[in-house]
């Protein structure tokens, strides 16, 4: 098992948000905790939701920009993937 499969099977056990539609703020916390795994320093840019996806976008470089884009279920808040 990869460690996104581990996480995405972990992440909503016991989660409160389970079952209700994910907001803004919900998918920068998600996408937020899933980076911290790699990534000391987070830094968040924007969200933007399309077709129920989150699009989370968070810097991770320290002395130079370093973009990730971390896709998440705006229904279930599972990360679908990220670049």
């Amino acid at each position: 098992m990869t460690f996104e499969q581990n996480y995405q099977t972990n992440a909503t056990v016991g989660d409160p948000y389970l079952g209700q539609r994910i907001d803004g703020h919900r998918a920068k916390s998600i996408a937020r905790k899933f980076l911290e795994h790699h990534h000391s320093l987070i830094i968040f840019k924007n969200a933007v939701l399309e077709e129920m996806v989150w699009t989370v976008i968070m810097d991770v470089g320290h002395a130079d920009e370093h973009i990730i884009h971390v896709k998440v279920d705006a229904e279930t808040g599972k990360i679908l993937g990220y670049l």
